[in-house]
């Protein structure tokens, strides 16, 4: 999310402004995981059955879905809370 007040040239895109077209185009690398040990992947699972916070549940769930090969991409679509910008 860009600050409230951005200096320079600001361009409207689609709803949004943009600093610049540089800007618009500019992505992140994706995060990677390292792979998840037996024991750690078996806590984690544990940890994701017993906790009774959706916000900490929601969290292990992600790195879950991370170890079984998803995408950040793939996991935003299936986290996202509702009501919340696609």
């Amino acid at each position: 999310m860009l600050p409230g007040k951005v200096c320079g040239d600001v361009r409207h895109c689609e709803g949004e402004m943009w600093k610049s077209e540089e800007r618009k185009t500019e992505m992140t690398a994706p995060i990677a995981l390292s792979s998840l040990d037996e024991p750690t992947l078996t806590e984690l699972h544990r940890r994701y059955d017993d906790t009774a916070d959706a916000e900490t549940c929601t969290r292990y769930q992600m790195l879950l879905l991370s170890a079984s090969g998803q995408t950040s991409t793939q996991i935003a679509r299936l986290v996202r809370e509702p009501g919340s910008p696609s």
